[in-house]
């Protein structure tokens, strides 16, 4: 909006619309805290306008009131009239002689109905003054005395009214005699501390805005537009995710993880890539593995292991080349784990203890396994060549049977078709079992079980009955069963006499 002043020197260029009204609401006139002056001057000038509607004589029809004699040209005039004509119904006295309703012979031209007692007559009243009483009916008529009074008090209303409204003004045209006198406001460019575009310090926003326009262009200009972008996605080949897999022909391309059949942004797309680029990779490493001759196949290892109470040695037995270093510089990962889940891991240079007699010691006391239990030895070794920088990884495992439990049998013959067998226990909770296989079968025929607790010496026979033949080679095994876990002794070979 434009100031009505832009044109006069020495007035500030300050619109209304950026005053705002901070006095209380005004419900009458719909005049709320927070309005601009604009908005408030035109609500106060259109309340006014109204109220000079009001009190315009023209807008009255007085004909059945005066008789057109002596009609009042003001408003003030009006109301003495009125007054004077309460004062004739009423019968008073001494009211002027000049032109007052006193002496006038009044013809209405709306019917005046006399109440029932012959006093103050009823008359209709305007719409503006009709209203529903607590029957819920709307009230079209009253008594004279009755709407002179209603009248009085709404010209009181409107005339408290305007003065509300002259005070206002003169304190609106105050504030904005004080606005226009202040000088213009100064805003002052919001500034940010951008991450990337520009120096992470604070900045003025159209410097980052033009710096990020800049960027923005200029990335675009490297990864095309979203069209060019959508255009290059549907240059995949069609049912992709139905061919084979190259590294594993009996699977499809869709099963392999994060494969996305459904492409619908370059993400997908970028994903799908790198999925079809690993799948082939692998396939060509496996045809370098497998049919490339290569250094790789002249290192050739293998494991085994012992345990003596609370220490496992692992040995390394095989051929790695001089040309070859640890591609980890600390060495090989060794996973030592027992049949309940616990393990443990350790680091060995394979390089400096392959073919070495006393191996690798690993002492277990205080590692959390199981001393009873099998072991499982397993590692990863992987060696990169010096010369041709290729790199070479294999796999190695070796299950130790603990025999740590396992007691030393006395076998005899000493009867034709019979066996006897004698031990000696340990002082643990376990299940000991002699069993009795033909050796020539390899076939169990039967065993004997005894629960134990303390250390004890148990004996017994393999008797005819069970049966056991003359002339015949059996082997025997002792098997101890700790927390659920078997161990499985050595086979001793028996022949019957």
């Amino acid at each position: 909006m434009k100031p009505l002043n832009i044109d006069k020197s020495g007035c500030s260029n300050t619109s209304s619309n950026c005053v705002v009204w901070q006095g209380p609401d005004i419900p009458c006139i719909s005049l709320c805290k927070g309005d601009s002056i604009t908005e408030v001057v035109y609500k106060l000038a259109t309340e006014l306008c109204t109220i000079m509607d009001t009190f315009d004589m023209n807008e009255y029809d007085l004909k059945c009131f005066v008789g057109g004699a002596c009609k009042p040209e003001t408003f003030k005039e009006f109301i003495q009239l009125v007054i004077n004509k309460i004062c004739y119904v009423q019968e008073c006295s001494g009211c002027l002689n000049s032109c007052d309703p006193c002496n006038t012979v009044v013809t209405p031209t709306v019917p005046v109905v006399p109440t029932p007692s012959g006093g103050d007559p009823v008359v209709p009243i305007a719409p503006a003054f009709r209203y529903v009483n607590q029957f819920g009916d709307t009230v079209t008529t009253m008594t004279t005395s009755e709407y002179a009074v209603t009248i009085g008090n709404r010209v009181s209303s409107i005339v408290n009214t305007i003065t509300t409204i002259n005070s206002t003004l003169v304190n609106h045209n105050q504030r904005l005699l004080v606005l226009e006198a202040a000088p213009a406001p100064v805003y002052p460019t919001p500034t940010m501390t951008p991450v990337c575009v520009t120096v992470p310090i604070p900045t003025d926003s159209f410097t980052v805005l033009t710096a990020l326009e800049q960027q923005f262009c200029e990335l675009r200009t490297a990864t095309g537009t979203p069209n060019n972008i959508f255009t290059n996605i549907g240059k995949a080949p069609a049912g992709l995710g139905a061919s084979r897999s190259l590294n594993n022909p009996t699977a499809n391309l869709s099963s392999l993880p994060g494969f996305n059949n459904t492409v619908t942004n370059e993400a997908d797309s970028i994903g799908n890539i790198w999925v079809v680029m690993s799948d082939m990779r692998l396939a060509i490493k496996n045809i370098i593995d497998n049919y490339i001759p290569s250094d790789c196949a002249s290192i050739g290892m293998n494991m085994y292991a012992s345990y003596a109470p609370t220490t496992l040695t692992i040995r390394i037995d095989g051929t790695i080349p001089g040309t070859f270093a640890n591609t980890f510089p600390t060495g090989t990962i060794f996973t030592i784990s027992d049949d309940f889940g616990a393990s443990m891991k350790v680091t060995i240079n394979i390089l400096t203890m392959i073919n070495t007699i006393g191996g690798f010691p690993v002492n277990l006391a205080g590692s959390g396994l199981n001393l009873t239990s099998n072991l499982t030895i397993t590692a990863s070794p992987s060696f990169t060549s010096t010369v041709t920088k290729s790199e070479c990884q294999s796999t190695l495992q070796y299950v130790l049977v603990n025999q740590a439990n396992c007691a030393v049998v006395t076998y005899g013959v000493t009867t034709p078709a019979q066996i006897d067998y004698s031990y000696t226990t340990a002082a643990i909770t376990a299940t000991y079992k002699v069993e009795l296989w033909n050796a020539l079968t390899n076939t169990l025929i039967g065993s004997y079980a005894v629960a134990n607790t303390i250390v004890q010496t148990v004996t017994g026979s393999f008797l005819p009955a069970f049966p056991v033949v003359s002339l015949t080679q059996y082997k025997l095994r002792l098997v101890v069963t700790v927390n659920s876990v078997d161990t499985y002794c050595d086979f001793t070979l028996v022949t019957t006499t």
